[in-house]
């Protein structure tokens, strides 16, 4: 297989926006959530780690959103979708491993489900797109990744957000180039293969810590 093709190969996976680092992707999310609470859209914000979760609600906060930090997702919080559009975070942990209305007919309504931050195994991100799948409404699910966070730092090379802004890239702008989001995916597959278990954590870092591959010493 050639190097475009290796590039450029179509592969089912969570679609998602790059930012340039955390602060942008935190700050691009909050004004996502916010256009889809004007366009009439409920907003559902996971995050895959605690700290995260918090974060993403200070971002929120600092956007003017006003939101629910929900314990877990329960049958009742589905039903809430047939209601006024509102946004709520949630865990990913927390979320039901399949809907009871995967099969039924979709209600009146519309979502769009954020993963705050994309996690290095790609079941975990998967999740997050069958839980908007199956949703009792119509919805569509996004990942943020940034080119700072902890598992994408290693392919960011130096100089690279300098070369995207030579390139048109403005401040709080996502990077729309499909290079770049197709080398993202194949990097964190690439690190999740070498990935030793799925210990609990409340950070990305952490996690990486405990379930990254042995560093050579």
């Amino acid at each position: 297989m050639g190097l475009f093709d290796w590039l450029f190969r179509s592969t089912p996976q969570l679609p998602i926006q790059v930012w340039v680092d955390e602060e942008d992707r935190r700050r691009g999310l909050a004004r996502a959530v916010r256009q889809d609470l004007a366009d009439g859209r409920h907003a559902l914000v996971v995050a895959h780690f605690p700290d995260e979760l918090v974060a993403c609600g200070q971002a929120l906060a600092a956007a003017g959103v006003a939101f629910t930090t929900l314990p877990r997702w329960t049958d009742a919080d589905a039903q809430a979708l047939t209601g006024a559009p509102r946004a709520v975070a949630v865990l990913a942990r927390s979320l039901p491993e399949a809907a009871a209305t995967a099969t039924s007919p979709k209600a009146r309504g519309r979502a769009l489900v954020h993963a705050a931050e994309l996690h290095v195994l790609p079941a975990a991100n998967a999740r997050v797109a069958a839980f908007a799948r199956n949703l009792p409404v119509a919805a569509e699910s996004v990942g943020h990744a940034s080119l700072t966070s902890p598992h994408v730092g290693a392919f960011a090379w130096p100089g690279l957000r300098s070369l995207l802004e030579r390139l048109g890239l403005k401040p709080d702008d996502p990077i729309a180039n499909p290079m770049v989001t197709s080398v993202l995916h194949k990097a964190l597959r690439a690190y999740a293969a070498k990935s030793t278990g799925d210990r609990a954590a409340n950070t990305l870092a952490e996690w990486m810590e405990r379930n990254g591959p042995p560093r050579v010493r």
